[in-house]
């Protein structure tokens, strides 16, 4: 009667009470109990280890088992779904399933109906007290977020929650994860390891996770795990092992924020934590996180207000950080707000609602699904609960576009689960490879005898747009079994396999990139190897590359290829010389194709990026010590003989100083007696005459004990302190380009400086007002107008150091634009020259994030846009008889069309009208 009398409640739309409730809990939580006092009892009182009686898992759910009556491990293919929920759902405790849902059209019974695909939940009898990888309560704890790795056969993610179901009483989190556990399930054999526990209360407070393979150059990949943490308000970037580790942490709430602005233009108050309460404050709180991989860009969902309820003040928000594509660390300043989430009308309740997003998912790059989950924070029991309106108060939410201007799709696009206005998602969103919507959510049917309570499989196109919403939709129960009883609030995320995409648009992409010392004609040189993957829509004929990325030559430039659409071309070779060891060098790669006039354009454009090796030698850990009474700096080091490289057995070490002339040092030859490959030794010299803050670069070689044999590197060092002079010099402060693209231009400032060194934390003021931090090791700042507006950025703008406020370290004062400067059209490089290296600046500015002083100079086809259709302009014009760039060409002069490129200066015009200074 309580079942029914629940179930009534809800058709009518009223809130069942808080005593029927606690009464509902006890015949599923009965059955746990009586198995975790039966297990304690045999292992108390038996003399030999005793096998538990197998539960019967999820009783209506298909599995596969061997002869024993263990789950056989169903290993992850494409199309098939991983969804977590509460351990109340059987006798099993279990908290994670896989489920084959690679096949709907085929296997499922039919759309809004239940489906009962095959699951699997872990190896072994779940009720076994010495099973410790049955994806169990007793082994992972409640967990709530989930993510899978890159495959094949992917291993599964999961981290602790601090989500309480209103139907599932809260589960002790156990060893070795505690309340800040994240487990990998091995996609091989569904085994359990702890990666990481990360900082957090005895209750749990993480909040979702995605991974990331990121690479490392030289054909090397590494992996890394991005937690959000509800206790701390930090978002960690974790190598993921048995055990793994922090790689390093952001901190949107001090160090995100300030990057942005309020409705009155002010720089964003920083919120940090409060270490003495469980849950971060709002406002620096992230639940839901993804990557966006084509932009390198981290989204983050903030909870900013206490919902349900609305505030006029604030809404939620997604944020973004950039994410290094080398190391898959957070980019200093880097942070943006990308859009605020508005209160939505509630089902139960009559004004407009807010709820946090608990998950982000993203298709192509360009298109985003949020899921809301309906939970609020109880002030009574400290804890973050599941409890009405919120089990049918969540939405799934489309935004389309790209960073900075997503658009959203209208709020009941994407509408699940049959139950009120069809907002009942409960915080898990990812799509399929064919750019279907897999979401989470309550009541996807609410008829009787059956109530579905899973996740639901969703047309790209969108829902059913009336009742019932999930006509259209593959209906899948999480414990498989519809029923009057129902699952409410007792599911959590999803997620989906898809190593590929199949609804996207034209892509294109670099894989298997290998690096290696040497190339055919010289040990001076790299060798780079890679495919290229083509899913333009076009056959492509040409790749083009830039000759200089970052002072490394870059060899061939314009390569002749036979590259049909959907296919791969393997074994691309290019040579690379000059740059360090440790060099992260990234070429732009330009697909070509061919229209049907015969014309080149760019079908497709994409890069590679590489760190450079250090071929025969490595240099560790480093210290530099200086004599205050002399000036004299001792470096101390460790070399490494690395192998694959000449020499096998090093005897020798010469060094010597390639810059600033007058620096000397006190041994230019070392002995390293026998150093077979791999070895290591440390060594020492003393640097004379170098100033504080100066970088010295070394001319290091190794030799073997004949002097017959030998490699070589240049490193380079910075002395510590500073010089007599600033620290630090602004160079330009100007307004330039139009950064935002809103028409206006807007402030670019550049500065050198001695780095750290100079000062650890950097703080910009405009007109004696803080603005933001900046990092000084970048060297430039960018400041859109569309913060403040273009009247905004006049005045006098100062660096100061954190440690010393009051103090700046250099100023400058920006002022109304001056009329444009005369400028040569196609001539991108501004040297008064227009050939080659004018296509080589334009490649670097559109590919290589290079900045140019004169934008306009760069707009060959004069179109009022600066794209790859200038640079195959200015190449036709070059080789291939084509017309030259509009005017002003041959003679210096200004832009007679209209449009918004900008142009700083023009060096080689300047002081001159009529030609080119000095010609």
């Amino acid at each position: 009667m309580l079942w029914l009398a629940r179930h009534d409640a809800e058709a009518q739309g009223h809130s069942p009470s808080l005593i029927v409730r606690r009464v509902e809990m006890l015949p599923i939580r009965l059955h746990q109990v009586v198995g975790f006092f039966c297990l304690l009892l045999l292992s108390l009182c038996a003399t030999e280890p005793v096998q538990a009686q197998p539960c019967a898992p999820f009783q209506n759910c298909p599995i596969e088992v061997d002869v024993t009556g263990d789950p056989i491990h169903l290993a992850i293919e494409e199309g098939m779904t991983v969804s977590t929920f509460t351990d109340c759902l059987d006798v099993c405790g279990y908290v994670v399933g896989v489920y084959d849902t690679s096949n709907p059209a085929v296997d499922a019974p039919g759309t809004n109906v239940n489906w009962t695909p095959t699951r699997y939940s872990g190896p072994g009898d779940p009720l076994d007290s010495s099973n410790t990888d049955a994806w169990t309560v007793a082994n992972l704890g409640p967990v709530f977020g989930v993510t899978l790795d890159d495959g094949p056969s992917p291993s599964i993610y999961v981290s602790a929650t601090p989500v309480q179901s209103a139907y599932c009483p809260p589960f002790p989190f156990p060893a070795p994860g505690g309340s800040g556990g994240v487990y990998k399930l091995d996609g091989n054999d569904g085994t359990i390891c702890n990666v990481i526990s990360l900082p957090n209360s005895s209750e749990g407070s993480l909040g979702q996770l995605d991974h990331y393979t990121v690479s490392v150059g030289g054909g090397v990949q590494t992996e890394m795990l991005y937690v959000s943490n509800f206790d701390d308000g930090l978002i960690y970037a974790v190598i993921p092992g048995c055990p793994g580790s922090v790689y390093s942490t952001f901190d949107h709430g001090v160090d995100g924020r300030p990057q942005e602005t309020d409705d009155s233009g002010n720089p964003l108050v920083p919120i940090a934590d409060k270490v003495n309460e469980k849950f971060t404050p709002l406002g620096r709180r992230i639940w839901g996180l993804r990557i966006n991989e084509p932009e390198h860009r981290l989204y983050y969902a903030v909870w900013n207000v206490e919902s349900p309820f609305e505030d006029l003040d604030e809404d939620n928000e997604i944020w973004s950080v950039a994410i290094d594509p080398i190391t898959g660390d957070f980019v200093p300043n880097s942070a943006t707000r990308e859009f605020k989430i508005p209160a939505f009308p509630g089902w139960n309740d009559p004004g407009p609602l807010e709820f946090p997003v608990a998950d982000i998912a993203f298709e192509c790059g360009n298109r985003m699904m949020l899921s809301q989950r309906g939970v609020h924070y109880d002030p009574v029991d400290d804890v973050i609960k599941d409890e009405w309106p919120g089990p049918h108060e969540g939405n799934l939410l489309e935004y389309t576009g790209t960073h900075l201007a997503w658009v959203a799709s209208p709020v009941t696009k994407f509408r699940v689960g049959n139950y009120g206005n069809g907002t009942n998602a409960v915080g898990g969103v990812d799509f399929d490879s064919n750019g279907n919507v897999v979401a989470t959510s309550n009541a996807l049917q609410n008829q009787n005898p059956d109530t579905i309570y899973g996740f639901a499989i969703i047309p790209s196109t969108g829902s059913n747009p009336v009742l019932p919403y999930t006509q259209n939709q593959f209906l899948i129960d999480v414990n498989c079994t519809p029923d009057i009883t129902g699952d409410k609030t007792q599911v959590f995320d999803v997620e989906c396999y898809r190593p590929q995409s199949n609804n996207c648009a034209a892509t294109c992409a670099i894989e298997n990139p290998i690096i290696e010392c040497g190339s055919a004609t010289t040990s001076d040189e790299f060798t780079l190897t890679f495919d290229v993957v083509n899913n333009s829509g076009f056959d492509v004929t040409k790749l083009v590359i830039p000759g200089l990325i970052g002072g490394v030559s870059v060899s061939p430039n314009i390569i002749d290829v036979n590259l049909p659409n959907n296919d791969t071309l393997t074994g691309v070779q290019l040579v690379l010389n000059g740059g360090n060891a440790g060099d992260i060098v990234c070429i732009p790669v330009g697909l070509m194709a061919t229209d049907d006039t015969g014309e080149l354009f760019e079908c497709c454009g994409t890069e590679v990026c590489v760190e450079l090796p250090a071929c025969c030698m490595d240099i560790t850990d480093e210290s530099i010590t200086v004599n205050a009474a002399n000036g004299d700096a001792e470096y101390t080091f460790t070399v490494t003989n690395l192998g694959g490289l000449a020499p096998t057995v090093a005897g020798h070490l010469f060094m010597s100083v390639v810059s600033p002339p007058g620096v000397t040092i006190s041994n230019e030859w070392h002995d390293l007696g026998t150093l077979n490959d791999n070895d290591s030794i440390t060594l020492s010299t003393i640097i004379s005459g170098a100033q504080p803050g100066a970088e010295i670069c070394f001319q290091i070689t190794m030799h073997d004990a004949t002097l017959n044999e030998c490699c070589g590197i240049v490193h380079c060092i910075t002395i510590p302190g500073g010089g007599t002079g600033p620290c630090l010099d602004i160079e330009i402060c100007s307004i330039m380009e139009d950064i935002d693209n809103d028409g206006v231009e807007d402030l670019y400032l550049a500065w050198t400086s001695t780095g750290l060194e100079c000062c650890q934390k950097l703080y910009l003021y405009h007109n004696g007002n803080f603005y933001m931090w900046v990092d000084i090791t970048l060297g430039e700042a960018e400041i859109p107008s569309s913060l403040g507006g273009l009247q905004d950025m006049l005045g006098d703008w100062c660096f100061q150091c954190a440690d010393d406020p009051g103090v700046n370290l250099s100023c400058c004062a920006v002022g109304l634009t001056a009329p444009p400067p005369e400028f040569l059209r196609g001539d991108a490089n501004s040297d008064g020259a227009f050939d080659i290296s004018d296509v080589i600046s334009s490649l670097d500015y559109l590919f290589q994030g290079q900045s140019v002083p004169c934008l306009v100079a760069l707009d060959s086809n004069d179109d009022e846009t600066v794209d790859i259709g200038d640079t195959i302009f200015s190449l036709e014009a070059l080789f291939g008889g084509g017309p030259s760039p509009w005017p002003p060409y041959q003679q210096c002069g200004v832009d007679e069309t209209s449009g918004n490129l900008g142009c700083e200066y023009f060096p080689a015009c300047e002081g001159n009208g009529s030609g080119p200074q000095g010609r």
